[in-house]
C-alpha cells in the first residue's frame, strides 16, 4: 500500500539469508533495549521491541532521497549528542542529576526510534551499517550508569552482532562455492564458536581479575589519591607527598597576576607535625557595593554569582588584582586565596576571617566559585603589626631538637644583621645545600628536620618549608608554616590557569617589624617546576581544557539560575573572540585561504567539452542500488540450487555466457541474461536505478524458475 508519495510499506517474504540477517539484528535490537532496561529503569523500552519483532513480517521499500538524507544526518547527530554525553559524564561532571536523567531519556528515546525505523528500512538503508551503531549508542547510554550487571545483554548482543556478520558474508562473499545452509553451518563453527569462547572469558574472567588489577595499581599509585589532612587543623610532614604525582584538577583560576594561593596557616611545631592555633573567626561585613573600586573591577566582581564581603583592612591603595577560582572536590569550608585580601564574592550565607586572614565557610554551604580582590607589595602578603602574643608562638621551637640546628641557626645570624638579610642568607643556604626530589623515601630519625638538613639533603617542599621555619625561629625570627597551592606561568593552560593535586605547596611567611608577614619560599624553584615538566600538553590539551573552563563557567551559572550572568558571561566571550578575530593578522589569513580556495576551483573547472568528457570517463564505476544487489544475489542463490553454482572468481555475464545448452532452461536463461545485462547499466552505466523495472525483472524470473 502507498503512504503519501514518501514511502511505501509492503508486506513480504524476506529470503532466507536475509530472514536470518533480519532476526539477528532484532534480537540485537532488543537485547540493547533490554540493558536501558536494567540500567536506567525505563519501561517503555517494551513496545519498541514488540514492534521491532513485526520487523520480520512489514518492510520500508522506498523512500525519498531527501527523506533518506534527513534521516540519515539527524541520526549523526543523536549519535554525536550521545559521544558528547557520554563524555560529560566520564570527564566533566557538570551536569545535575536531573538534568542528566533528562537527557538520557531523550538520547534513549531517539535511538529506539532510530532502530525501529532502520529495522523496518530493510530495502531502503543497510541494515548493518545503520542498525548497528544505533545499537551501539544505546549501550553507551545504558553504560551511563556503572552499576548496572550488563553481563547478559551484552553477551546476547555480542552473538546476534557476529550471527548477522556471518549471515551477510555468507550471503555476498563466495556465492558460487557452496549451498548458503553449508556456508552458514561452517561460518558458524569457524566465526561464533572462538567468538563465545572470548565474549565468555571476558565477561567472566575479567570482573574476576579486576580486583586484583585495581588493588595493584592502587597500591603503586596511592600517591594519586586524594588526601586534604594537610589543609585541616593539623599537617604532618608527609602529607603533601601523597599528592605529588596526582594529576587531578581541583581548581581552575582566571587573573592576570598568578599568586600563590594559601589554604591554611599553622603555628605550632612539634618536630614531626604543625598545628594551627585554636581561634574563633569574625564574620566578614556583606555589602551591596564596594566603594572605591574602578569601574571594571566593579563590573568584574558582579559578574561573579553570590555576595561580596569586605575584609577589615585600609592599608591597600591602588587597582586590586582580581582573581577568579572555580573549586572542584575541594575540602568544603575552606576558600583558598592569595595574600593581601580586601574583598571577596561567593555564593555563601557567611564568610569568616582569622587573625591570619584565612577565609572559611559552614561546611553546608561551601560554593563552588567565587573571586578575590587582594593588593599585592612585592612580598608583602599581610602588612600591619602582628599582635605580641601571636609573635611569641611563632618563635617557639620543638621540645626535642638536634643541638645542630642551633649551631647552624648561629652562623646563618650572624651579628648585627637584619631580618631580611637573615631571611635571605638562610634561605639561600637550604636551597643550595638540598635538592628537591620526587623520590625521598622514609625518615628514620625522631627529628626529620635535621634529618633532611644533614643527612638526606633532599626531600619534599614540606621539608624545605619546616626546615627555613626552624632555622629562622632559632635566630628569634617569627615564621609561620602555609600549606596552599601554586599557581605560575607554566601551569597556565587553555588561557587561565589549572591547578592539580600535584601542585600542592607548602611555604613559610615570616615578620619582618615595620612591614609585616612576607611571603617565603625556600623550595628551589627550578627543581619545583622541573618535577612538574611532565604536565605540559601540547595543543590538543591546550584547546581541551579551554573548553574545559568554559563550561565550568557556564556551569556555574546554570546550575545557580542565573540567566543574567549567564548571558552577560556569554556576551564578554563573544566581544572577546571578536576581538581576536577583528585583526589585521586573521583577515590575511582568512583572504590567503580564501584566494587558495578560489583558485584551486578555478584550476579544477574543466574549460572545454574535451574536458568535461575526460572527466566524466575517468569517473569511477558506480555501486549499484540495494534492490539491484539483492536481485544479483536472487539469481546466485536460484543457480546454485540448479546445480549450476557462479564461482567468486567468474563475473554474472561471463557466467551466463559459459553454461552450455541445456544446462538451464531457455526462459530461466533469458530472464538470467536481461537481469545482469540491467545489473551492469546501473553499476558501469551510471544509469537510474528504477523500482518498477527491478520488480519487473524479479517477477519475470520467479515465472522462469518456477515453470
Amino acid at each position: 500500500m502507498q503512504i503519501g508519495r514518501l514511502f511505501e510499506v509492503r508486506f513480504t517474504a524476506l529470503p532466507g539469508g536475509a530472514r536470518a540477517g533480519q532476526v539477528a539484528l532484532t534480537v540485537l535490537v532488543i537485547s540493547a533495549l533490554a540493558a536501558l532496561f536494567l540500567a536506567h529503569h525505563m519501561v517503555w523500552v517494551v513496545v519498541p521491541a514488540l514492534f521491532s519483532v513485526l520487523s520480520l513480517l512489514f518492510r520500508l521499500e522506498s523512500i525519498s532521497r531527501w527523506a533518506i538524507a534527513a534521516v540519515q544526518y539527524a541520526f549523526y547527530a543523536c549519535l554525536g549528542g550521545t559521544v558528547v554525553l557520554a563524555y560529560l559524564f566520564m570527564v566533566y561532571p557538570i551536569l545535575s542529576q536531573q538534568r542528566a536523567n533528562q537527557l538520557t531519556l531523550v538520547e534513549s528515546l531517539a535511538l529506539a526510534g532510530f532502530a525501529l525505523g532502520f529495522l523496518f528500512g530493510a530495502g531502503v538503508w543497510r541494515l548493518g551499517a545503520a542498525v548497528i551503531p544505533c545499537v551501539l549508542g544505546m549501550f553507551v547510554v545504558a553504560g551511563f550508569n556503572g552499576t548496572a550487571r550488563l553481563e547478559p545483554v551484552l553477551a546476547l548482543g555480542g552473538a546476534a552482532g557476529v550471527t548477522f556478520l556471518a549471515v551477510e558474508k555468507a550471503s555476498h562473499a563466495g556465492r558460487g562455492a557452496a549451498p548458503l545452509a553449508s556456508r552458514f553451518k561452517w561460518r558458524l563453527v569457524f566465526v561464533l564458536l572462538p567468538t563465545l569462547l572470548v565474549a565468555a572469558a571476558i565477561i567472566w574472567a575479567l570482573p574476576r581479575a579486576q580486583t586484583r588489577v585495581e588493588s595493584a595499581t592502587f597500591g603503586l599509585m596511592s600517591s594519586s589519591t586524594t588526601s586534604y589532612s594537610s589543609f585541616m587543623s593539623e599537617s604532618r610532614l608527609g602529607d603533601l607527598e601523597r599528592l605529588q604525582l596526582s594529576d587531578k584538577v581541583v581548581f581552575r583560576v582566571w587573573s592576570s597576576n598568578p599568586q600563590k594561593l594559601r589554604g591554611r596557616i599553622f603555628i605550632q611545631f612539634d618536630g614531626r607535625a604543625w598545628r594551627a592555633p585554636r581561634v574563633t573567626p569574625q564574620q566578614l561585613q556583606s555589602v551591596s557595593e564596594i566603594s572605591g573600586l574602578d569601574p571594571a573591577t566593579a563590573e568584574w566582581l558582579q559578574e561573579i554569582p553570590g555576595t561580596s564581603y569586605v575584609l577589615p583592612v585600609t592599608e591597600y591603595v591602588g587597582v586590586p588584582i582580581r582573581t577568579k577560582i572555580v573549586q572542584s572536590g575541594f575540602n568544603p569550608g575552606l576558600l583558598v586565596s592569595p595574600g593581601g585580601q580586601m574583598a571577596v564574592r561567593a555564593d555563601a550565607s557567611t564568610i569568616s576571617a582569622d587573625l591570619d586572614q584565612t577565609l572559611t565557610t559552614p561546611l553546608s554551604a561551601s560554593p563552588e566559585t567565587y573571586g578575590i580582590l587582594n593588593h599585592r607589595s612585592g612580598d608583602l602578603v599581610q602588612p600591619g603589626t602582628a599582635p605580641p602574643a601571636l609573635l611569641a608562638e611563632t618563635v617557639r621551637t620543638p621540645e626535642r631538637l638536634d643541638q645542630r640546628l642551633a649551631v647552624l641557626a648561629r652562623l646563618l645570624g650572624g651579628e648585627m644583621s637584619s631580618p631580611e638579610d637573615r631571611i635571605r642568607r638562610t634561605v639561600r643556604f637550604v636551597q643550595n645545600e638540598c635538592h628537591y626530589s620526587l623520590d625521598v623515601g622514609k625518615f628514620h630519625s625522631q627529628d626529620p628536620v635535621a634529618e633532611f638538613l644533614f643527612e638526606k639533603k633532599r626531600g619534599y617542599c614540606e621539608y624545605f618549608a619546616s626546615a627555613a621555619a626552624v632555622l629562622l625561629r632559632l635566630q628569634g625570627i617569627p615564621c609561620r608554616y602555609v600549606t596552599g597551592f601554586v599557581v605560575q606561568e607554566w601551569n597556565r593552560q587553555g588561557g587561565h590557569f589549572v591547578v592539580r593535586e600535584a601542585d600542592a605547596h607548602a611555604w613559610i611567611e615570616a615578620y619582618v617589624p615595620g612591614r609585616g608577614w612576607i611571603e617565603v619560599d625556600a623550595t628551589p624553584d627550578a627543581e619545583y617546576a622541573a618535577a612538574r615538566a611532565r604536565f605540559k600538553s601540547g595543543w590538543f590539551d591546550q584547546a581541551e581544557e579551554w573548553a574545559a573552563g568554559v563550561l565550568s563557567e557556564a556551569a556555574v551559572y546554570w546550575r545557580h539560575r542565573d540567566l543574567t550572568g549567564l548571558f552577560r558571561w556569554l556576551w564578554h566571550r563573544v566581544r572577546t573572540l571578536a576581538g581576536i578575530l577583528w585583526s589585521p593578522a586573521t583577515i590575511v589569513v582568512i583572504l590567503f585561504i580564501a584566494g587558495t580556495i578560489l583558485a584551486a576551483r578555478l584550476l579544477s573547472k574543466p574549460t572545454s567539452s574535451w574536458g568535461r568528457a575526460q572527466k566524466t570517463a575517468c569517473r569511477p564505476a558506480g555501486i549499484a542500488s540495494a534492490e539491484v544487489q539483492a536481485l544479483l544475489a536472487y539469481l546466485d542463490e536460484t543457480w546454485s540450487q540448479r546445480g549450476v553454482s557462479r564461482p567468486p572468481s567468474r563475473a554474472p555475464l561471463e557466467h551466463i555466457v559459459s553454461l552450455p545448452p541445456g544446462k538451464i532452461a531457455d526462459e530461466l536463461r533469458d530472464a538470467s541474461l536481461k537481469a545482469v545485462e540491467y545489473f551492469y547499466r546501473v553499476t558501469f552505466g551510471h544509469a537510474q536505478p528504477e523500482h518498477e523495472a527491478v520488480e519487473n525483472l524479479r517477477r519475470a524470473f520467479e515465472r522462469a524458475r518456477t515453470s
